[in-house]
């Protein structure tokens, strides 16, 4: 286990990392592995966040999941009844185990004694909880003109995803020369019914990042393609193999190549009758493979092709050289055109997905409005359109009497891009007060679940 809070002149004993990571004045990441006790440091701040004066309401706590919420709650009452029961002698244990000295132990004893009934009659009350339940909390007390109020939350996502398939492809049905109705068939002709399902559905699953990388809505689709080209380096679509063909001299180069495959091995000249062939087809992907066959293997690598004494005699030194001139010149075009049509499909199979993804996250949100329902991609989206609002940002913390002091992340590595965007804006509502909260965050990088990000 590892604690970042000040710098450190000297490396840390264990002892030393956790008495730091649960001082309540200090703002701490630690990184644990699993199994070595995140839940117990964890409490165990709270339970520090309490002796040293924090009020129940001042603290937000946010978990992974409902049950790690429980858990937390559970474990930090099943503390507090020891606190408010057990003997003097075994409290002070209890205490020095969370990294309070003897003195401040002893000094903390009464405080700790009612901490039970404190916790249990504060109102507000600590708040432990999951990123969904606290964006429902924010979301419900937004003010009547978000045009949020009357809606209801709904956990069941596949019942509403079924609801917009439907609904989609009657739209697609309806007009199957449409862009969506398009996209969603090469879909199914390039990966398959399922796949293609599969793949839409985790688009709308994941739209609230969406929606903040369209910047909520004020750029569209074709301004994300068009960043989305940017970024593969791609042209037009299906133009990468015409432009290799179209290379200056490129006709001269293959027949040469040819001619000296010719007058090599036996190999080489069924390789050269091949490549004649090929290159002469009028369709483009042919006369592409035909270069492709000639001087790449089967897995993509450029064919061996090495001085020999024997090759030299075969074809002379300068046909030697020249050989091995134009096959490593051609595999390296060859190559890096290959690389440019695989970007290209890789663009239009987003493309496809973009368009279509569309075409049902419409339909969804058009069965959701009839039906007045939210789920829980809608609050990341809502809550982070809230507090982006420098206006509604602080009315939101002033409305919930939520001006935390005190805010712990359980299972940090799990945090997604858009939950920790919302968290600092929460943060930045704060504003230049000077009293900026106390941030406590506990996790472990290796067993992120966003990894591949």
């Amino acid at each position: 286990m590892s604690a970042s809070g000040s710098p450190a002149a000297a490396p840390l004993t264990p002892a030393e990392r956790a008495r730091r990571a649960l001082d309540p004045a200090r703002s701490v990441v630690v990184e644990a592995c699993a199994g070595s006790g995140k839940t117990w440091l964890l409490v165990s701040r709270l339970l520090r966040l309490l002796l040293a004066g924090a009020r129940p309401g001042e603290i937000l706590a946010i978990t992974y999941t409902r049950k790690a919420a429980r858990e937390i709650e559970e474990r930090l009452r099943q503390w507090l009844r020891l606190l408010a029961g057990a003997p003097d002698a075994a409290v002070l244990d209890f205490l020095s185990e969370r990294g309070l000295e003897a003195a401040a132990a002893q000094a903390a004893l009464p405080r700790a004694r009612g901490l039970l009934e404190a916790v249990l009659g504060a109102e507000p009350p600590m708040t432990i909880t999951t990123f969904h339940g606290w964006f429902a909390r924010i979301v419900g007390g937004a003010p009547f003109g978000s045009g949020l109020a009357g809606f209801r939350l709904s956990e069941a996502e596949a019942p509403l995803l079924d609801e917009a398939w439907a609904r989609f492809a009657r739209s697609c049905a309806a007009e199957p020369a449409g862009v969506e109705a398009a996209a969603l068939l090469r879909l199914y002709g390039t990966v398959g019914a399922s796949r293609t399902r599969a793949l839409l559905q985790a688009f709308v699953t994941r739209r609230a990042e969406w929606h903040a990388f369209l910047n909520d809505g004020r750029d569209g689709l074709e301004t994300a393609l068009a960043r989305l080209r940017v970024d593969l380096g791609v042209g037009e679509p299906g133009a990468a193999l015409p432009a290799f063909l179209a290379t200056p001299g490129l006709a001269d180069e293959v027949e040469a190549l040819a001619g000296l495959l010719d007058a090599n091995t036996e190999g080489d000249r069924a390789r050269a009758a091949a490549l004649r062939t090929g290159f002469a087809a009028d369709d483009v992907a042919t006369r592409v493979a035909a270069v492709q066959a000639a001087v790449l293997t089967q897995k993509g690598e450029p064919r061996a092709v090495k001085a020999s004494a024997a090759q030299a005699k075969r074809l002379g030194e300068a046909g030697q050289a020249r050989l091995l001139e134009l096959h490593g010149r051609l595999a390296e075009r060859v190559m890096d055109a290959l690389e440019a049509a695989l970007e290209e499909r890789i663009y239009v199979l987003n493309r496809d997905v973009l368009s279509a993804a569309g075409g049902l996250l419409h339909a969804l949100e058009a069965h959701k409005a009839e039906r007045r329902l939210m789920d829980f991609a809608d609050l990341e989206w809502h809550t982070d359109r809230l507090l982006s609002d420098p206006e509604q940002a602080p009315f939101l913390q002033a409305r919930l009497d939520a001006r935390y002091r005190h805010i712990l992340l359980d299972e940090f590595q799990d945090t997604n891009p858009l939950q920790w965007r919302i968290l600092v804006a929460w943060l930045d509502a704060y504003g230049l007060d000077g009293t900026p909260p106390r941030i406590f965050l506990v996790g472990d990088p290796k067993q992120s679940i966003y990894r591949f990000r």
